[in-house]
């Protein structure tokens, strides 16, 4: 009987062993309004919240915020407001202006996030080193709405409405490899053409200055 608890309980402890862990990651998170007069550039820390899901639980923050229009010009990020109590839960933060759940979603593919990565429900709630807190939720996708209390009393108005900037386009090294063997073909017919016209002209240059010599000897431009 002994055996066969031992053995069992080894089992377990291969199997527990063995069982995928969920993971800690970190995901860059720039936004800006489309005037560019709003602009985060941060990473987020998250932890996996079940082995293979789709969801994370933000953890930390960490990076700038930029409002032009009140003011905030490359604030750093302090911090975010941590989960007050179970994991997922909706959670107000202590001076009741913003509600917050910390849940991120990097594939956008969670029904209840609109095709956001952040809950519209909840979102994350940071501060900056200034004072102001900062909350940001899911909107649409590659949409966040932004919204600003440089009290925890007052809250900035209006809110502002952040998206993904596209990303910078530069040349393929195989566009750039395609352009420079085209500008080099062109150059090489162009020397090609130019010299059979130079060489026709070398044969008949002799012949034309006797024709004329005969017509009007003088000095001639051939």
């Amino acid at each position: 009987m002994k055996r066969i608890f031992a053995t069992i309980f080894a089992l377990a402890a291969v199997a527990f062993a063995t069982s995928p862990a969920a993971s800690a990651d970190s995901f860059a998170f720039n936004l800006s309004s489309t005037d560019g007069t709003v602009t985060l550039n941060s990473v987020v820390s998250a932890d996996q919240i079940t082995p293979g899901g789709e969801d994370y639980n933000i953890t930390n923050m960490t990076g700038t915020f930029t409002d032009t229009n009140f003011g905030i010009v490359s604030q750093a990020i302090t911090g975010i407001v941590p989960d007050a109590g179970p994991v997922g839960g909706l959670y107000f933060t202590p001076d009741f202006l913003f509600i917050y759940d910390n849940l991120l979603d990097p594939d956008e593919m969670d029904p209840n996030f609109g095709g956001s990565e952040l809950d519209p429900l909840g979102g994350v709630v940071f501060d900056l080193a200034d004072g102001y807190e900062i909350s940001l939720s899911g909107a649409t996708s590659n949409y966040y709405f932004a919204s600003e209390s440089p009290d925890g009393v007052n809250i900035n108005s209006p809110s502002e409405y952040l998206t993904v900037p596209p990303p910078a386009t530069t040349p393929e090294p195989s566009s750039l490899l395609l352009l420079g063997s085209g500008i080099l073909a062109f150059m090489v017919w162009k020397k090609g053409i130019f010299g059979e016209m130079a060489a026709v002209l070398a044969e008949v240059r002799p012949v034309a200055r006797r024709a004329l010599d005969r017509i009007e000897p003088g000095p001639r431009w051939i």
